[in-house]
């Protein structure tokens, strides 16, 4: 059998999530949907730990209220000669793989709220790391 070379995925799941249907909601407020993205990281031996932290913040005209923050966890391992290198795929490689799990939580999240369903935008996580380096 061949040894593996490259990162697996071991496990992705979901470790935090908070959500607070606002009172008022319109499918308008929808345009005033903000996103904040933070992508941790803690690389142990040849396990990597990457947590990627949305939250979605209602922009109103009176003031900002936060609707959710959801925190997905995923684990990967990894061996030494492992052709990707193993800090760039935590920064990009590792939240792109975990987005799609946020995208479906708020989607279904918002949905059993009785709201409109929030779909999350698509995040090319090449240029979000591009921008956080400036």
């Amino acid at each position: 059998m061949a040894e593996n070379k490259g990162i697996i995925l071991n496990d992705i799941y979901l470790s935090s999530s908070t959500f607070n249907r606002p009172k008022v909601y319109s499918a308008e407020d929808e345009q005033k949907l903000e996103l904040t993205i933070n992508i941790q990281k803690e690389i142990k031996g040849n396990q990597l730990v990457s947590t990627l932290n949305v939250s979605i913040i209602l922009n109103a005209v009176a003031d900002k209220q936060t609707i959710g923050t959801t925190e997905m966890t995923g684990i990967f391992s990894f061996t030494n000669e492992s052709p990707i290198e193993v800090e760039v795929f935590a920064q990009i490689n590792a939240p792109a793989i975990l987005y799609p799990f946020v995208r479906e939580h708020f989607a279904s999240i918002s949905a059993k709220a009785n709201m409109r369903r929030i779909l999350l935008p698509t995040i090319n996580f090449v240029v979000l790391s591009e921008q956080q380096k400036k």
